[in-house]
């Protein structure tokens, strides 16, 4: 083999190399992409645990929390479905109200967000 031909060699390597290598960059970013996302997501979340942890224990009268957040109802069919999505609808509430303020939350805003004050 020749000089000619290990050069020919070598170049369709890079060539194919610089394509993997341009390939791999593309699925580097769309996983950045996903990853900023997901961090996002996360820090949303333990903003809401934290917030949600640290509520004080509220009274609210039977009438008011049965029409919020209905009690799960282990005989009814569907009862778990009705209380994922109570749990759903709350979650969104609680989101919805750290979502209206810029920064950190106080309990206190959460819960008159909530209507519960």
């Amino acid at each position: 083999m020749g000089c000619d031909e290990v050069l020919l060699l070598l170049r369709e390597r890079q060539v194919a190399c610089r394509g993997e290598a341009e390939r791999l960059r593309g699925e580097a970013e769309r996983i950045a992409e996903l990853l900023r996302g997901c961090e996002e997501e996360l820090a949303q979340l333990s903003t809401a645990c934290e917030v949600v942890g640290e509520l004080p224990a509220v009274h609210v009268p039977a009438t008011s929390a049965q029409s919020q957040v209905p009690a799960p109802r282990i005989e009814s069919v569907g009862g778990r479905a009705q209380t994922e999505d109570a749990v759903a609808a709350f979650i969104g509430r609680v989101l919805g109200v750290l979502a209206g303020h810029a920064g950190p939350v106080r309990c206190r805003r959460v819960v008159e967000g909530l209507g519960w004050r």
